[in-house]
């Protein structure tokens, strides 16, 4: 069983997770939505976040997560995860679902609606969004800097009452 640890974000993360190697899909998916390598892009999403954590499995880094706001109108958050193939493991899956799940719920408070878009050939992280409540917009789908297609998702925050 792996030891899951949530910490604050901090710059020496960011090159650990670099230096272990992104998911190949993530590196990816960071060209196709903002044509940049992955450190660029990892630099970018964690200076834009206001709120960025390190998701550590047996004290290794194996993701960073955050939001950022998308504009100071539109009242929406961009979430966003990049990974290490450890983030994908089996005996870590379960854990990981329900902590994401926390994060999500936490953001949406201060939100209300969180959107992004993904790369419809990074499969698991499409089984990863709709397990966490997104909605995948097939039907709007947009290119992405270069041209690559793009799917937007979202989920906005339930009423209750």
């Amino acid at each position: 069983m792996s030891r899951i640890a949530v910490i604050p974000c901090r710059p020496e993360h960011a090159k650990e997770l670099l230096g272990r190697g992104l998911r190949p899909a993530d590196a990816a998916e960071i060209w196709k939505i903002r044509a940049l390598p992955p450190d660029k892009g990892l630099e970018e999403a964690l200076a834009a976040s206001l709120l960025a954590v390190t998701v550590t499995a047996d004290g290794k880094v194996a993701a960073l997560c955050g939001v950022a706001e998308k504009s100071a109108l539109s009242g929406a958050g961009v979430p966003w995860l990049l990974a290490h193939a450890d983030f994908e493991r089996r005996e870590t899956a379960v854990t990981l679902l329900r902590l994401s799940r926390k994060f999500i719920d936490h953001w949406l408070r201060i939100f209300g609606r969180l959107e992004n878009m993904a790369d419809p050939e990074h499969l698991v992280s499409l089984k990863y969004l709709e397990n966490l409540g997104f909605t995948l917009e097939w039907g709007r789908m947009i290119s992405g800097p270069l041209g690559h297609p793009l799917v937007p998702f979202w989920r906005a925050r339930t009423c209750v009452g």
